[in-house]
């Protein structure tokens, strides 16, 4: 029930940050180059790394098959003509001024 009395309590503070996360979400790649560290051709393997968002400072070294990595990457490419939610809410030309006050 905490959360509930948070929402009410700061609802400045949450719409940034519900903000904060769209963008933080809708403007970048699915993954950055540079945290690919291998591939080894001869295993098909990929070493990749990420920070797990409890902990910034631990770094998790992954190694799986290329076939599986690519999967991964592959389900976040949108299908042909489907629209990113940039493009919608506020984020679309008719809400820049409501945009601009937030």
């Amino acid at each position: 029930m905490e959360e509930d009395s948070n929402i009410t309590s700061h609802p400045t503070k949450n719409v940034e940050n519900a903000i904060n996360y769209a963008l933080r979400y809708t403007g970048r790649p699915v993954m950055a180059e540079s945290r690919i560290l291998n591939y080894d051709d001869s295993q098909n393997t990929v070493v990749w790394f990420y920070n797990p968002h409890e902990n910034e400072e631990e770094t998790i070294l992954i190694k799986e098959d290329a076939k599986s990595f690519i999967n991964k990457l592959l389900i976040h490419i949108p299908r042909p003509h489907f629209r990113m939610v940039r493009y919608y809410g506020i984020y679309s030309n008719a809400c820049s001024e409501l945009l601009f006050k937030l």
